[in-house]
């Protein structure tokens, strides 16, 4: 469980909050429910939200926490980027905090699965006639290694996590950095 300390953790969102990040894969059910609300990012997939399951899950089965959510990729930062990621990875009925930040892609590190996905997107792209212009732009980058990474582009999520009313309990980071309360940040992959 991530709690605040000295010098917080070196993922850009935990270090402005003063936290440190838990991998998702080593996030459990008490962890979230010693929190008082998630911060949840995560790397796309095409545009889904990996991990966004497994955290909602989670969520729910420790009293429906609050979760803030972001998700990172290369593609533009547009609103129809926004629009993609909330359709795929939401019910209409939910009204998620969510945002979108453009990351990077080492093409050396990603697993052979994702490499012939990617291939498979790029074919699938390149094979429609009327391609959106940031669309257009996205389709060279699928073939190289690429960073668009800005500490700067957080600001939004940091001031949504910094209103008192994001949780239920209405604690600002003041209270976090007392020890009052706890929120809890998870991180599934992707580079911010």
């Amino acid at each position: 469980m991530d709690r605040p300390g000295p010098g917080g953790g070196t993922h850009p969102p935990g270090f402005r909050l003063n936290l440190s990040h838990t991998p998702l894969a080593a996030c459990r059910l008490a962890d979230v429910a010693a929190a008082d609300g998630v911060i949840f990012g995560g790397s796309l997939r095409g545009s889904l939200l990996t991990g966004q399951t497994k955290v909602a899950r989670l969520c729910r089965r420790a009293g429906n926490k609050p979760v803030v959510w972001f998700a990172v990729g290369i593609r533009p930062a547009t609103d129809r980027t926004l629009d993609l990621v909330r359709r795929n990875n939401f019910s209409r009925e939910e009204r998620p905090q969510l945002f979108y930040f453009r990351g990077g892609m080492a093409t050396e590190k990603l697993k052979p699965g994702d490499k012939t996905l990617l291939l498979c997107y790029r074919a699938m792209m390149r094979r429609r006639r009327d391609l959106p212009e940031e669309d257009e732009a996205l389709l060279p980058l699928l073939r190289q290694d690429c960073d668009f990474t800005s500490r700067d582009q957080i600001a939004p999520l940091l001031q949504t996590v910094a209103r008192e009313d994001w949780a239920p309990a209405g604690v600002a980071p003041a209270a976090w950095e007392r020890r009052e309360r706890v929120p809890c940040l998870i991180k599934e992959g992707g580079k911010l």
